[in-house]
């Protein structure tokens, strides 16, 4: 899905200065420990479930990110049940995606299920006012006023996780514009083995054309390849 062209170039540059000051970085590196490792331990026999297993990764995150961001002099905190970084004048949240399956798309992400991420979607949709797109000339904003961010990240089978970072939007679109965290956050994929060469396909337009025999088909009393018997007597 195309993204506004003025806030992907901000974006590109804020996620620069974001893994400069190592915080993106942190965040990655919690999401990929958390994630396996909550996996491995879980037991349905003990009731655990898919909300159990997504519940507790989320908290761990939080908890994790924050300590560890602080470490770092980086103003962080849990606010209403959800994890805010603050760096250069913009914040940023993070959420776990809610589907694991690998078909979900980020484009799919919404935030009516979160007042504080609701909130900052609005904040950047009142400030930035994107000129592609519109019904009628208007004035393209300044995408410098979106200051609010949003970390997405999905954990999916075997501890494989993924996660993009964007300013997020209200109204039918989720985002200004989204990029994947990292260039090692496309779904990894398991390597098939290599099998013999497949033979190379036939070239049917250089096949010369089979030359198709035509035989007349024997008149009723009419042995093949005996002539029929002239009506006329000698």
């Amino acid at each position: 899905m195309p993204y506004d062209a003025a806030a992907e170039a901000l974006l590109d540059q804020v996620m620069k200065d974001w893994e400069g000051r190592g915080i993106l970085g942190t965040l990655r590196s919690v999401v990929t420990e958390v994630w396996p490792r909550n996996q491995n331990r879980f037991e349905t026999q003990l009731g655990d479930d898919n909300m159990v297993l997504g519940v507790q990764s989320s908290r761990n995150i939080q908890n994790l990110a924050v300590a560890r961001l602080q470490e770092r002099d980086v103003e962080a905190a849990i606010v209403e049940q959800s994890l805010q970084v603050k760096y250069a004048g913009r914040v940023l949240h993070i959420g776990k995606a809610p589907s694991t399956a690998t078909a979900w798309s980020i484009d799919k992400q919404r935030w009516d299920d979160s007042e504080v991420r609701q909130l900052g979607a609005k904040a950047n949709s009142q400030a930035y006012y994107p000129a592609e797109g519109a019904l009628f000339p208007v004035r393209a904003g300044e995408p410098a006023a979106l200051k609010h961010l949003h970390l997405t990240w999905q954990g999916l089978d075997g501890g494989i996780t993924r996660a993009w970072v964007g300013f997020p939007r209200a109204g039918d679109l989720s985002w200004f514009a989204v990029a994947p965290l990292a260039a090692a956050d496309p779904l990894q994929r398991p390597v098939l083995p290599s099998g013999p060469a497949l033979p190379p396909a036939p070239n049917f337009d250089a096949m010369a054309e089979p030359e198709t025999e035509l035989k007349l088909k024997p008149r009723s009393g009419e042995r093949e390849g005996q002539r029929p018997a002239s009506g006329e007597q000698s």
